[in-house]
């Protein structure tokens, strides 16, 4: 593919800004040879890029909350592709050219996208906010001209950029840039290519969990109801080192949900160390605990073991990476009504597949308890109605389990057949499907 290079200089009140857009104005034409013998034939295939009069004018651009509807850089790809073969083609942006005088380029993380494509009166925003901490060659989108198109397909797309008022200016000890700085050094230079061929392309268009299960911690509200967070000492007060522990309704708790390799998951908790703790919704068969109390592999006992990390972990896509292998489940045995936090230095074992222990659980309602409502217990978003085992031994001959109506009880393990609801504990990094095809955490619509 032959590239052409256009420069569009965008004039800013307090920064300059140059976004360089790289284009491929061509024809590309593919050969099909179907078998070693047989005749070559050509087909009608070619993708053309075209950037219209549109163009981002920004003269009065300043750091914003949102986009400016009116201010865009538009291109259009065109093609047809009778081959039997799907034409990729995928749109990139990269940093841009070095400015004459300005020498500070504008971090990446104060630069926000938005693409929007169109295909006749149809407008789908494919990024409706894209934030790129760095920008290197960066994959934003991939579509295709399916094969077998005969007639020409066009679509339009339309290129936003802005400056987020997230970027702090002046004198603080603590802000991004001085007023000096950014009036007369700072400045910011994208380019945008677009590449086709026959080669099956993918985008990236994942955010970390993390993040967006921070943020949804302090946003999400159903009405008059908002989710509570623990510390690991059950306090709402919770320090930056500390597990956080959700709690609350479902109603309050309805953004935590996890769909992974065919399964609804809850995200219980964000450890101390970023992993994130997840548990199924549901559970996934019924089993009796084992032999005995413990949750170890050495003396093939647990059976709740074996099941877990042999049978149930083969199920998860690609476990390897992305669950923390041979995690560490607290196991310390807890006789009380209320379960307190288990000693660090207790009973710990270890596996890539484990179960909550009765703190945790206990945890899920620990912010709804009152003196006034013994039952809070039936109330929390882990409750589901029927039997299920946990981790924590209630001693040395029976095992804690939550019965249907979320009672903390306990029985002998070899006794029951009573659900498993396997816990997971997601490995840092771990990133989610963002855009239109990504979800908001609620049950309907899961990450």
């Amino acid at each position: 593919m032959k590239n052409n290079k256009k420069i569009l200089v965008v004039g800013l009140i307090t920064l300059l800004v140059m976004v360089g857009v790289i284009g491929g104005a061509f024809a590309y034409f593919i050969f099909a040879n179907t078998s070693e013998n047989e005749v070559l034939v050509a087909g009608d295939v070619f993708m053309k890029y075209t950037e219209s009069n549109t163009v981002i004018d920004a003269d009065m651009m300043m750091p914003m909350s949102s986009y400016d509807p009116e201010t865009y850089f538009e291109f259009t790809i065109e093609g047809k592709n009778t081959h039997s073969k799907d034409l990729y083609y995928e749109i990139l942006i990269n940093h841009g050219e070095e400015h004459e005088t300005r020498k500070t380029r504008l971090d990446d993380k104060f630069l926000r996208f938005r693409l929007e494509e169109i295909v006749g009166e149809e407008v789908t925003p494919v990024i409706e906010e894209g934030t790129y901490e760095e920008i290197d060659n960066t994959k934003i989108w991939v579509n295709t001209i399916k094969a077998n198109t005969k007639t020409k397909t066009i679509i339009k797309y339309r290129l936003y950029m802005w400056i987020t008022d997230e970027v702090s200016i002046g004198s603080l000890a603590d802000a991004d840039y001085t007023q000096e700085v950014w009036n007369n050094q700072v400045f910011a230079s994208i380019k945008v290519s677009v590449n086709g061929d026959f080669e099956e392309k993918k985008v990236d268009n994942t955010v970390p969990l993390l993040d967006t299960i921070k943020e949804a911690i302090t946003t999400h509200t159903v009405g008059s109801c908002r989710p509570t967070i623990t510390d690991d000492n059950g306090t709402p007060d919770k320090k930056d080192d500390d597990t956080i522990y959700f709690s609350g309704t479902n109603d309050c708790v309805n953004f935590n949900y996890v769909w992974y390799s065919g399964k609804l998951w809850r995200i219980t908790a964000i450890n101390s160390d970023g992993t994130i703790k997840l548990v199924t919704q549901d559970a996934i068969t019924a089993i009796a605990w084992g032999e005995d109390t413990t949750y170890k592999e050495e003396n093939k006992t647990s059976w709740i073991y074996q099941w877990l990390n042999e049978d149930f972990k083969d199920t998860l896509y690609n476990y390897q990476d992305i669950i923390v292998k041979d995690a560490s489940w607290n196991a310390t045995a807890d006789d009380s009504s209320t379960p307190v936090r288990p000693d660090s230095n207790g009973t710990i074992v270890t596996g890539d597949v484990g179960l909550l222990n009765a703190y945790e659980y206990a945890q899920s309602f620990q912010n709804l308890f009152s003196d006034d409502d013994p039952f809070t217990y039936e109330k929390g978003y882990l409750n589901i109605g029927y039997w299920w085992w946990l981790i924590t031994p209630y001693n040395s001959s029976n095992v804690r389990d939550v019965n249907n109506d979320g009672y903390l009880q306990n029985y002998v393990p070899d006794s029951y057949d009573y659900g498993v609801r396997p816990s997971i504990n997601l490995k840092l990094n771990i990133g989610i499907v963002a855009g239109r095809d990504g979800g908001d955490g609620s049950e309907t619509n899961p990450y």
